[in-house]
């Protein structure tokens, strides 16, 4: 038995807020908001009663589908649908990942006349049994990036002593599915090795103060300036490393990164155990490094003080200015 998907779409909810009377504006938008609560908590009521009939194994099917399989069969309570979370209402739309992705994504939440999109951060294990080769496409486009920025040097696991070994930093991988319907990988280093030995002032990295936020936004406004804003890619991996950090690919994710350059990587594949691993010694700085963000801001700011001549602000070091054709062009490094 299907069960059937409450979906809304953006056309009805603006039909429905579309005034058609003489009521006041906000009035015509409350009774609309109460219009499309009670019509959801009918589909939810509806959902719940076809819910309570439905076979426990094909609930099971379905959630883990959506979530993926349980880590064990101990002790586990009987799956159900979410249907309710405090005060929001939660419906479920789960495609499955072979079916073509809808509009929306898998979880829609209505709270009162708010819309949000949600979908899942998932892990590489669990992220690749979900979408598949889909999943492990999206993995191996991002360790593309480490690739080709020259971020790390592989190391025999013969090269590295007993406590390099141990103090290596593993490489996480996550993924989630965009509202788009494209996977995407987003990578990292696991930093918490490093609190250990190290302190707050070797890895914190100055920000532009709140105040020459403002000011800068005033005269901009009051000058007519024109602004911009620029985002990085891959920034922290454009800074190189002030000290010597290890890192290890396990599992499926060292089997993955063999396929970014199969020459290079294949022969520096260990085995701890039954799982793969490849160490890799750091020339770059990784998301989740604690002197990445630190590392950067020095390479940033050399660049714009030593090459470029601009001129650190003496109350703020984030802000540098230059004089270009008798305009001051000010930067803020947030």
């Amino acid at each position: 038995m299907t069960v059937p998907q409450p979906v809304m779409t953006v056309t009805t909810v603006r039909k429905m807020m579309t005034p058609e009377s003489k009521l006041p504006r906000t009035t015509q938008l409350d009774e609309s908001i109460k219009e499309i609560q009670q019509e959801v908590q009918q589909e939810v009521q509806e959902l719940q009663n076809l819910t309570q009939n439905r076979n426990q194994q094909q609930i099971n099917d379905d959630m883990d589908r959506a979530y993926g399989e349980r880590g064990h069969g101990r002790n586990l309570r009987p799956r159900k649908y979410p249907t309710t979370h405090g005060d929001h209402q939660v419906l479920i739309q789960v495609p499955h990942r072979d079916e073509p992705v809808p509009e929306y994504t898998e979880m829609v939440t209505l709270f009162h006349h708010e819309v949000a999109f949600l979908t899942e951060q998932m892990s590489a294990k669990k992220g690749l049994k979900v979408f598949g080769e889909s999943g492990a496409e999206a993995i191996v486009a991002e360790m593309h990036q480490i690739h080709y920025r020259n971020v790390l040097s592989p190391k025999y696991r013969s090269q590295l002593t007993p406590e390099q070994r141990r103090n290596a930093l593993r490489y996480l991988m996550f993924l989630k599915e965009k509202t788009c319907g494209k996977v995407k990988a987003r990578g990292c280093a696991d930093g918490r090795r490093q609190c250990l030995y190290k302190t707050k002032e070797e890895t914190s990295a100055p920000t532009v103060r709140t105040e020459s936020f403002v000011i800068t936004c005033a005269i901009d406004a009051k000058e007519g300036r024109k602004v911009m804003t620029i985002g990085i890619p891959g920034a922290f991996m454009q800074a190189d490393t002030d000290e010597v950090i290890h890192v290890k690919f396990k599992g499926e994710i060292a089997e993955l990164l063999t396929k970014v350059d199969p020459a290079l990587y294949t022969k520096y594949v260990a085995y701890e155990g039954k799982k793969p691993v490849i160490y890799a010694q750091l020339n770059k700085n990784l998301y989740g490094t604690l002197q990445g963000a630190l590392c950067w801001w020095k390479n940033l700011s050399g660049f714009l003080v030593d090459e470029l001549e601009y001129e650190a602000n003496p109350y703020d070091s984030c802000v540098v200015n230059k004089m270009i054709n008798g305009k001051q062009i000010p930067i803020g490094q947030i």
